[in-house]
């Protein structure tokens, strides 16, 4: 994929995620805690935080193509922990229940695997130091164990 490419593909992503996260940091009328809550996700007001967060840091990363595989791989996170926990909550997995998630999914390893290209703030800013393939490809279990971690943050409801 030519830089210009990567370039679109980034701030497009990107400005989808940091979409995404905003509402979450606001919540003002506690629908995201709720559903977070149904999730198993308790304090569900704090994990609605953390995961506005991760997506808002995420989706500018990527948008600026900064600290190469890091916003990649906390957005794969992010899609990894927002799969499972549906599924899990739908004993069942339905592939057209996570079209997104699996589409920014697939971004996120690209972006991470290949890197942010030419026209990026690591590029301009010849910040070297994620620009290693064992590095890269490192990032990828490391990003799946992030997600296994906050999963096995979740806890049941005592009437369940």
């Amino acid at each position: 994929m030519n830089d210009l490419g990567l370039f679109i593909l980034r701030v497009v992503a990107g400005g989808y995620i940091m979409k995404y996260g905003l509402p979450k940091l606001r919540d003002v009328d506690g629908t995201f805690a709720k559903e977070f809550e149904s999730l198993e996700f308790r304090p569900a007001r704090t994990y609605v935080r953390r995961a506005g967060l991760v997506e808002v840091v995420s989706g500018t990363l990527i948008a600026l193509g900064g600290f190469g595989p890091v916003g990649p791989m906390m957005l794969l996170a992010d899609m990894v922990v927002a799969a499972v926990a549906t599924t899990a909550r739908a004993k069942h997995f339905d592939l057209d229940q996570h079209e997104e998630e699996a589409l920014f999914a697939a971004i996120a390893l690209l972006l991470a695997l290949g890197g942010p290209g030419a026209i990026s703030a690591d590029s301009v800013l010849n910040v070297r130091v994620f620009d290693h393939a064992w590095m890269r490809y490192l990032s990828v279990p490391g990003a799946l164990a992030g997600a296994a971690y906050m999963l096995s943050k979740r806890t049941p409801s005592s009437n369940a």
